[in-house]
């Protein structure tokens, strides 16, 4: 309710933290996308601007790369999002393969504003508080972008869906999605999946999103 009104405060405020940035942080400036980030830090900070200035900017900080024109940050966790898969679920692996879908763009609005867009405003307070406490990880994200991809696993596999047909249906999940068990499967799943993987590719997910992106071998898992 406090965005619906075109002379809402809070969209100017909005704007105004927008454009303080930009002039703050030339090399980025502004991106689309951080104005979702934004409304919701506004809200938790109930409207004061200067404290939700600093709350963004110590975000974009962890989440940098994510908004570059490359968009390196996104692909890096991307790929990340596509080993995970391979270790805990092969027959979707080797589905996606075969159907040029492991890029796993699908995922990307996900990675990019942390599922903002995925769920009731209540309910993105909940997935945010639960991954900025680093939960076991700081990473626990790409594992909440793999249950969400699981809620329509048996879907994709039955009808052989290919990625524009994968990317439609979960384009139709936008806030029907149980909150509370998508993040119960992605703690499940994070736990599966140090049992099951190649420790080379758990040490990946202690990284952050920064280090993920870093283009050196080290890291490179593609």
């Amino acid at each position: 309710k406090c965005y619906e009104d075109e002379n809402s405060p809070y969209l100017k405020s909005v704007n105004n933290i927008l454009m303080t940035y930009a002039f703050f942080n030339f090399d980025v400036g502004y991106v689309q996308g951080m104005n979702d980030i934004v409304s919701v830090l506004l809200i938790v900070n109930q409207g004061n601007e200067v404290d939700t200035f600093w709350c963004f900017k110590g975000l974009m900080d962890k989440i940098m790369n994510n908004f570059h024109k490359d968009q390196i940050g996104i692909h890096s966790q991307c790929k990340l999002i596509a080993e995970i898969i391979k270790f805990i679920d092969p027959a979707l692996y080797q589905h996606l393969q075969s159907n040029n879908s492991l890029n796993m763009f699908f995922c990307f609005k996900w990675l990019l504003i942390l599922f903002k867009r995925e769920f009731i405003l209540e309910h993105v307070l909940v997935i945010w508080d639960f991954l900025f406490s680093d939960h076991h990880i700081e990473n626990m994200h790409l594992f909440i972008a793999v249950a969400m991809l699981f809620e329509v696993r048996d879907e994709i596999l039955e009808n052989k869906l290919e990625f524009d047909e994968i990317l439609r249906i979960l384009n139709g999940l936008s806030e029907q999605l149980d909150h509370k068990k998508i993040l119960i499967e992605a703690d499940y799943l994070f736990k599966k999946f140090m049992i099951v993987s190649d420790p080379t590719i758990q040490k990946k997910l202690y990284l952050s999103c920064f280090e993920l992106s870093k283009p050196t071998s080290e890291y490179d898992y593609s």
